[in-house]
């Protein structure tokens, strides 16, 4: 009875909301994501619906804006990677 008491009073004494820093910080964190989704070929401005990794993107034959990990691809130029990609990802599924 008492190993109760002793757990209830420690999970109501630990902070469970965010503070006001931690949601501002939060929101600009959402506000940058949402921002960066624009098509990272050169030339486009479509928004970015789908990202991909950089490398696989640039062995594709994209050129792109910016260095990073991944980049987001619009809707025309990730048909264009699923078909310039298509034979790579058949190999790898049948490697498995």
């Amino acid at each position: 009875m008492i190993l109760i008491i002793i757990l209830v009073s420690s999970v109501l004494s630990k902070k469970s909301f965010y503070s006001p820093a931690d949601a501002a910080s939060m929101i600009a964190r959402e506000k940058a994501a949402n921002e960066s989704k624009i098509c990272g070929v050169e030339g486009c401005t479509k928004s970015g619906e789908r990202s991909v990794s950089s490398k696989q993107a640039e062995k594709a034959g994209f050129s792109l804006k910016a260095e990073g990990r991944r980049v987001h691809l619009c809707k025309d130029h990730y048909k264009q990677f699923k078909k310039a990609t298509k034979r790579d990802r058949e190999l790898e599924l049948l490697g498995r």
